[in-house]
């Protein structure tokens, strides 16, 4: 009866456990940690153990695996599955010099929550703060209700509207004069939409994250432009044929190790 008793315990756990996964199926955690996350291993929501690695402020969460090269799984999560409700209390622009972006427009976004904490958008202006930020995939962030008055709105409806100028397909973020922001931001020859990357002043840096965006399945190429009068090297993703596209291609992105990523 005791031997019984413990083999059906042995197969139930047997059946029981889940199936492994391999770094083919495992390109990163399902959610990126919160900003500010300062420790060497993270595990997902679902479970999955990832080791910090990285270099020159680019941090990429890598896969622990046992010694049969299967990514650690089952473990619990980090941070819970569920997070509590928050609302946006604040909506306010910040110059890009306070903004602690790798690379953003002139003017960003703020997003202040009803717990406290506050999120920069490094990206172009979004006219949905409650929609991004649940965009963002954060395990610790669930944003519901309705956003109050955004003040670049506000700004744009008072201010007269410049000279017409042929539509740009993405950009609705204030920018620098026109000769200056072709110059700092080298624009695509292709058609499509783009994903800005970053911007690096080692051209190794360049090179290496096209590398990782490349293995995460994501084209990307690296141009020369200039930033505040400063030689760097531009990386791009895409183009993309399609806003739901590119969006996708964004996640993929900043799961890569790019949080600050942004479609241009």
């Amino acid at each position: 009866m005791r031997l019984t008793a413990c083999l059906a315990l042995v197969l139930g756990l047997t059946c029981g456990t889940a199936e492994p996964k391999t770094l083919d199926e495992v390109s990163g955690p399902a959610e990126l940690p919160p900003k500010g996350y300062s420790a060497n291993q993270y595990i997902d929501s679902e479970g999955c153990v990832f080791l910090r690695a990285g270099y020159a402020g680019q941090v990429t969460w890598v896969p622990r695996v046992d010694r049969n090269r299967n990514v650690i799984c089952g473990r619990t999560p980090t941070f819970p599955k569920t997070a509590a409700a928050v609302t946006v209390t604040g909506i306010e622009l910040i110059p890009f010099e306070k903004s602690g972006c790798n690379f953003a427009p002139e003017m960003v976004q703020r997003f202040t929550l009803s717990d406290g904490r506050s999120f920069v958008n490094c990206g172009e202006p979004v006219a949905d703060p409650v929609a991004y930020l649940n965009g963002l995939g954060r395990a610790d962030l669930k944003v519901t209700g309705t956003a109050p008055a955004d003040p670049a709105a506000e700004s744009t409806t008072a201010a007269p509207a410049p000279a017409a100028a042929p539509p740009a397909p993405a950009a609705v973020a204030p920018a620098p004069a026109a000769g200056q922001a072709a110059a700092e931001a080298p624009a695509p020859a292709e058609g499509g939409l783009y994903i800005q990357v970053g911007a690096f002043a080692v051209s190794g840096n360049a090179g290496r994250a096209v590398r990782i965006l490349a293995d995460a399945g994501i084209p990307a190429s690296a141009r020369p432009g200039q930033m505040k009068g400063r030689a760097l090297e531009f990386v791009v993703a895409g183009p993309f044929a399609s806003r739901a596209e590119a969006t996708e291609a964004l996640r993929v992105v900043r799961r890569s190790g790019f949080p600050d990523a942004f479609i241009r």
